[in-house]
């Protein structure tokens, strides 16, 4: 199989060499050039998770922080599908292949399915039980608990910008799927930069969101969920370049190549 799920477009939608721009500009591009996109692949994925998010938000804001964890957990079966369709969408964008993004969400939720459930159930399980443990610790008086809770919350973020990475390789890298988990969690540690960068964007773009719930939640309608992942994704692939697109096609350039001949020896 090739490295990416490659397929042809038309000859006069497809980029000229040199004509993809990169950086800012990109990022700029597609903005411009895809907004309405932008708000309906939002939706999309709003749609997929409103079952579980009201109840969550519902549960959260009136105290029962348990009950919104077992939202969470619960949402893997649609969320974690939705969420490796984003990242598909997103990709492509990246690569200047965003050429139908609303088929291309609801191709890769339904193809993908298996795949995104299982990654969901993982990842937001972990997030589940990291959550869990930090409410624990928080709840204690003693300062040892209390470090632990802050340390709780680091591995959340760790276990967050891994699903990213995660979702993004499922989405177009080659790879089993246990492989791609694993590689999610080092790609952390290998690029710390882009994780910063991932993790000050959500930031910027969720605590005004949290602090002033629950009058923000139509801002959730208006394409919240596509600049998150815009950001994220852009980073996100940015690491995946660097540590797994040009090793993977290194290797597999290196398996392709033919052996050399070695001359036949006589036998005496």
């Amino acid at each position: 199989m090739s490295l990416f799920n490659r397929k042809p477009v038309p000859e006069a939608m497809a980029p000229r060499a040199g004509d993809t721009p990169k950086g800012r500009r990109l990022l700029a591009q597609i903005v411009r050039e895809n907004l309405w996109e932008l708000f309906a692949v939002s939706q999309y994925y709003l749609l997929c998770l409103l079952p579980f998010l009201l109840p969550g938000l519902f549960f959260l804001l009136s105290g029962g922080f348990l009950a919104a964890l077992l939202c969470l957990l619960c949402s893997f079966p649609l969320s974690g599908p939705a969420s490796l369709a984003m990242a598909k969408v997103f990709s492509n964008w990246l690569r200047s292949r965003g050429y139908e993004p609303s088929r291309t969400f609801w191709r890769t939720f339904a193809k993908e399915y298996r795949h995104g459930c299982l990654a969901g159930l993982l990842y937001q399980g972990i997030l589940s039980v990291l959550a869990f443990s930090a409410y624990f610790y928080f709840s204690a008086s003693s300062r040892v608990m209390i470090v632990l809770g802050f340390l709780a919350v680091a591995l959340m973020l760790v276990v967050w910008v891994s699903s990213i990475y995660g979702y993004l390789m499922l989405a177009d890298i080659d790879l089993p799927f246990f492989a791609i988990f694993k590689n999610s969690f080092l790609l952390f540690f290998l690029d710390l930069r882009d994780d910063l960068l991932i993790l000050l964007a959500a930031l910027v773009l969720c605590l005004p969101l949290l602090i002033y719930l629950p009058q923000t939640l139509l801002i959730l309608l208006l394409s919240w969920f596509s600049w998150l992942w815009l950001l994220a994704a852009y980073w996100g692939w940015r690491a995946l370049q660097k540590y797994v697109v040009k090793e993977n096609a290194a290797k597999a350039d290196a398996d392709a190549a033919p052996e050399p001949e070695q001359d036949a020896k006589p036998h005496g």
